[in-house]
Parts: C-alpha cells; structure tokens; sequence
C-alpha cells in the first residue's frame, strides 16, 4: 500500500518535536539493531552479510527550525558583554562561530547519525565482493571501540572512507579519528579539507547556481571524486565497502548517494527522492527539514556517462 509521493507507507517517517529539532524516524517494527534506518536500508545491509547487531549507529537525523533565532540571542549576549567589539564584523564573525558550534553540538551530542546504505550495481571489490556503501554525517568519538565509526570498519567491512566535508563545522579532531580508525586496520581515507578545492567546495558551486549549464564544472568535480575515491580508490576496485559521509549527512552525501542511485542502480526518480527526503528530515511540503530542490534537480541532470564504474 502506498500513500504520498510514490512512498510505501510501512517506510514514511514519523515526527517527533525534541525541543528544537525535527527529528525524522524510519518506522522499523519491532527489530533493536540500527534503530530509525528504514527497513529497505536495513534489509540492504543484512542482505550483504552483515550482522546488523555488529553495527552502532543509527539512522536518526535532525533539522532545526529554530536555530538562526538561538544564533541572533547569543550573539548580542556576547557582544553586549564585550561592547568593544560591537562591530559589524564581530557581529558576523561571532554569529557563523556559535551556529557552526551550535550544529555541531547538535549532530554530535544528540548522537544523530543518518545511517544509510546501498550496494552498488556492478561494483565488486578486489575479491569479487559486492560493494556496499554506507552514509553517516559527523559522528561522536569515532576512534573509540563501540562508535559508529569504528563498528563500520571492524563490523561494516568498511576499508575505505570518504569524506566529503570542507565546511565550518569545527570537525578536525573528528576527522582525524575517523583517518587513525580506517588506517589502522589497513584502510585508507580520503578528506575533501586535504583535497584540491574543485573536489572540496562543487556543493558551493551547485548551491549558488541553477542550471545544467552552470552546474557542468559541479559534476565533472564530483564524476572525478566518484571515480577516483569511490569507484575506484587509489586507482584500484574497492578493497571492502566503502563509508561517505559530510557533516549531517545530507546534502553532500545525499547528492552522491543520488547519482549513484541513479546512474549505476537505475533508480527510479521517485526511488531517489524518497531517499533524499528521509535523510534530510522531510516530513512534508510543510514541514521539509533541510530539503533543496537544487538538489534533486542536480541528480536528475548530471551527466551519467562521465562515471566510469
């Protein structure tokens, strides 16, 4: 049965309002491992020999409505306390270092993970394995035992990370954890932060445009990332799975994700957008939690034929 924009309706998000943040559920029945990935997610990683019960994340994800208000007050209560400094710039510089910090806090404190997944069509690692993908944004302490992070590599499979974020939230020592993790057990790490700005900033470039033609640098910027780092990391066939992720494990991952979907999966247009829409917290037209449509119709135009699986 299906009910709403082509989305069955055992797999629609739930809402739940926790304090300041929307905060999207997969309905899962009765299971206990993986809680809030949805049950097509969770059956692709079962599916792929792995014990999901090996694996400590889940698949929660947040948007806050609230955030810019919560920014502006404790902006003016810092410069009000320091009036010397009650300049136009200190007000900008000090409004994009508390939201930064603030949806940190709210990614990595409120533990939420975006855990997804899908295998990849006619991808096989150096054994013959198929490929499964993972998705995550940021997540808590990832070199210790018992994180996602490192439950990923050592239950997971994981030999390969990508990270796809360059931005302001304050992730280094994440970062540098997550690059230890997957290097100590013989994988190995790609970080957008350390990569040319052509692979570090084509969601800018996505972001600040709106057409194929304007959007053709984007995507032979993200056809070379897919090729070279996921596809074919190091210049090889993958080694395990693979793990991607950016900071909330939205837009970033989420436009990956897409393109993988559609151009190796050959996912249908409704297929792609019901999985956009469940990492990015969208409830509905009213209710959208971090949704741009810039992105889907980024998916939809890139040029299939530029990746070379």
């Amino acid at each position: 049965m299906r009910s709403g924009h082509g989305i069955p309706k055992a797999l629609r998000c739930a809402s739940l309002l926790l304090g300041v943040l929307w905060v999207g559920c997969a309905h899962t029945g009765p299971r206990e491992a993986l809680p809030g990935v949805s049950t097509q997610e969770y059956e692709t990683i079962v599916a792929s020999a792995i014990d999901a019960n090996a694996l400590h994340c889940n698949g929660h994800r947040a948007w806050s409505t609230t955030l810019n208000e919560h920014v502006s007050e404790t902006t003016n209560a810092i410069l009000k306390a320091l009036p010397a400094s009650n300049s136009t710039e200190s007000q900008k510089a000090v409004s994009k270092t508390v939201f930064w910090r603030l949806v940190r806090s709210a990614i990595i404190d409120g533990n939420l993970n975006n855990l997804g997944a899908i295998r990849l069509r006619g991808v096989q690692t150096t054994t013959g394995e198929p490929v499964l993908v993972f998705r995550t944004g940021l997540t808590p302490t990832p070199a210790q035992e018992g994180s996602c992070v490192h439950s990923l590599v050592h239950g997971g499979k994981v030999r390969h990370i990508v990270n796809l974020y360059a931005g302001d939230i304050p992730s280094k020592q994440l970062e540098e954890q997550e690059a230890a993790v997957i290097k100590a057990a013989g994988g190995t790490y790609f970080s957008a932060r350390e990569a040319p700005a052509e692979l570090a900033h084509w969601r800018d470039e996505v972001r600040d445009h709106a057409t194929p033609e304007e959007w053709r640098k984007p995507a032979q910027a993200l056809a070379k990332l897919i090729n070279e780092h996921i596809l074919r990391p190091n210049g090889q066939a993958p080694r395990g799975n693979i793990h991607i992720h950016c900071g909330g494990g939205m837009h970033r991952t989420g436009m990956v994700f897409g393109i993988l979907q559609r151009c190796l999966n050959q996912a249908t247009e409704a297929q792609i957008t019901w999985m956009y829409r469940r990492h990015v917290a969208w409830q509905n037209d009213e209710t959208p939690g971090g949704f741009e449509q810039k992105n889907l119709d980024f998916i939809q135009a890139f040029d299939c034929s530029l990746l070379k699986p």
